[in-house]
């Protein structure tokens, strides 16, 4: 029987007994049988339950682990391309093939800095929060105008492929 039947059960039994006016012991045996079945599967219910949590507790102590160690192997590609792109710089190599990859220093299209916001006109802002319209400041400093308070800095990245 499932746990959530012996209520039911029980107020059948309950009914056969208020209905016969009296409680055989045939009825007074099965109602303790059904109390201690009834115990037994809450009891192992709560067993499951702590097993369960105890689980919870070990998956996210592994949780945790993998993340530190996710971090520290994110922290040590990012220091290595550093590192390689710094190295390629300094040695004025722009490609470095090989039959696996090939490695490339590469300007990047430049982004937009700006130094002083107050001094962006009117057409590379966005109404309501004042939302600088990057993208069209970026593309008319490569066309050569000048827009006041921002500037176009140039960077270069490392490629892999």
């Amino acid at each position: 029987m499932k746990l959530y039947e012996y209520p039911q059960e029980m107020d059948k039994l309950v009914r056969l007994a208020t209905e016969d006016g009296d409680l055989s012991d045939e009825l007074i045996g099965e109602l303790k049988h059904l109390g201690s079945d009834f115990k037994d599967k809450v009891v192992n219910c709560v067993k499951v339950i702590t097993e369960m949590e105890s689980s919870i507790d070990s998956l996210s102590a592994e949780i945790d682990r993998l993340i530190t160690k996710r971090r520290s192997f994110k922290a040590k590609v990012d220091w290595l391309k550093t590192y390689v792109h710094d190295s390629m710089v300094r040695m004025e190599m722009d490609v470095v093939k090989d039959d696996l990859f090939t490695v490339r220093v590469q300007e990047s299209p430049g982004r937009v800095e700006i130094v002083d916001q107050s001094m962006i006109p009117p057409e590379y802002l966005k109404h309501g929060d004042v939302i600088v319209l990057k993208a069209a400041i970026r593309d008319d400093l490569k066309a050569g105008r000048e827009v006041n308070g921002c500037q176009l800095v140039k960077s270069t990245s490392l490629r892999i492929r």
